[in-house]
């Protein structure tokens, strides 16, 4: 049966997977956001300037997806504290990063298109847009940008993060407590009996238990009186 600590590092690998693949989700946005909404001229003109703005820009990303990460971080302590509660970890966290990492890819198509129509990132007035005409809003997003395309891109994304996060056949446990998709003859406590007799009887390298004979009369005592 997995221990406690084993889990707690299968959700260290899991926070380590999470934040790493939400940084790399939002710089490669700000990288491509960059060659599509500014013209080659401005670049050029701020070439100097966009190693400074990736570096911050990183910065931000990493502020993000460690906030992200502190939340199946700090169901994975919640798993040290008995067996029952870190194999309920292990069930929840692939869960808890899928949809964490989904919100992420979401965020960043919808920075884009938000973008696309306000010239500006998310700000405070992303919740003004219910007094504004919702309906024209959304029409004109629909007729004017891929939404299709979108969906399917996210629902794309939930099937891959969730095969990033499921736990190898090797962590998921039946009732019994054996791990799943190993063949029986893999648990060394099945067959090892067994296994261990018919290995005595038939290897001639084993010899039978050792029988002292009795102990001869030394030929070098002399006699008592």
């Amino acid at each position: 049966m997995m221990t406690r600590l084993a889990a707690y590092r299968k959700t260290l690998l899991t926070c380590l997977i999470l934040w790493a693949s939400i940084v790399a989700v939002f710089s490669a946005e700000r990288f491509f956001m960059l060659h599509h909404f500014v013209s080659d001229d401005i670049r050029s003109r701020y070439a100097g300037d966009l190693a400074a703005l990736f570096v911050k820009g990183l910065l931000f990303d990493i502020k993000i997806a460690s906030i992200a990460a502190a939340f199946p971080f700090l169901i994975g302590l919640f798993g040290l504290a008995t067996q029952k509660t870190a194999a309920f970890a292990l069930r929840l966290l692939p869960t808890v990063a899928t949809v964490l990492s989904l919100t992420a890819f979401a965020a960043a198509l919808g920075n884009w298109f938000y973008f696309s129509v306000y010239d500006r990132q998310f700000d405070v007035f992303v919740f003004g847009l219910a007094d504004e005409d919702t309906r024209a809003v959304l029409k004109t997003v629909w007729s004017d940008y891929p939404v299709i395309p979108c969906l399917a891109a996210l629902i794309a994304a939930t099937f891959v993060f969730g095969k990033i996060f499921s736990p190898p056949p090797a962590f998921r446990r039946p009732r019994g407590g054996k791990p799943l998709g190993l063949p029986p003859s893999s648990y060394p406590s099945s067959h090892f009996p067994q296994a261990y007799a018919a290995r005595s009887a038939n290897s001639p390298c084993v010899r039978p238990p050792c029988r002292f004979p009795p102990h001869p009369k030394s030929t070098n005592s002399f006699p008592m009186p």
